[in-house]
């Protein structure tokens, strides 16, 4: 859905929040947007989940965001999406302007971290999902119950020991304080930078050199003051 189907759906919500979004009503929608018959004929139309990476568009830029959401996005991605696309939208005609903000649920663990979940329902749950909790180091906790559990965590927020999903994309490894070494090779292979992206057409030009990049690290420290 487009950038004026999104408005239309936002007008709805906030008459009646509890309206029933299905596929029926994303269609009112985008009929009210006048777009229903030329879906697919909009080259600005981009589908983001179906695809992890696609090295011509950024799914975390609000600038790019605003003229082709997505109805793959997950709920937790709508709140933030929507409340900052009415903040920010306004700046993506500025020459240059930097969007700085990260909301996308890749980007969890650069948010402040919770507590790892020791007990519960949850028990070794962790990620976006989850309050941004993170994963126990201490070995003793991983073998509160079978399996065993471990340091990493996984896409789907569960903590897992690192030979087992640290190997995998969208992986964040406690154990050894960094993100997984196939992610940064993934980022390295295709000079995709981690850090804040310039959103005018001298992008590449104004770019951090990918060498002058580093992983995002955590030490004992800033996990402690999180």
């Amino acid at each position: 859905m487009n950038r004026k189907a999104l408005f239309v759906l936002q007008g709805q919500i906030l008459l009646n929040p509890l309206i029933s979004i299905d596929d029926a009503f994303l269609g009112i929608c985008m009929f009210k947007a006048g777009l229903e018959d030329r879906l697919f004929n909009i080259p600005e139309m981009i589908i983001a989940g179906m695809e992890k990476y696609n090295e011509k568009s950024d799914f975390t830029n609000l600038c790019i965001i605003a003229n082709a959401l997505s109805v793959h996005y997950a709920k937790f991605d709508y709140r933030c999406i929507l409340d900052s696309l009415y903040k920010n939208s306004e700046k993506c005609s500025v020459n240059g302007y930097v969007e700085a903000e990260e909301c996308f649920w890749r980007y969890w663990f650069k948010k402040p971290l919770s507590a790892p979940i020791l007990s519960g329902s949850n028990y070794q749950r962790c990620g976006a999902l989850f309050n941004n909790s993170r994963c126990s180091t201490n070995e003793d906790d991983w073998k509160v119950q079978k399996p065993n559990n471990g340091p990493c965590c996984s896409p789907n927020g569960y903590c897992v020991p690192t030979t087992w999903d640290c190997t995998c994309n969208d992986c964040v490894d406690f154990g050894e304080l960094t993100r997984c070494r196939s992610k940064l090779n993934y980022l390295k292979k295709n000079k995709i930078q981690t850090k804040t992206r310039l959103t005018n057409t001298n992008q590449e030009k104004n770019a951090v050199p990918l060498s002058k990049l580093t992983p995002a690290v955590f030490t004992e420290e800033s996990i402690k003051n999180t």
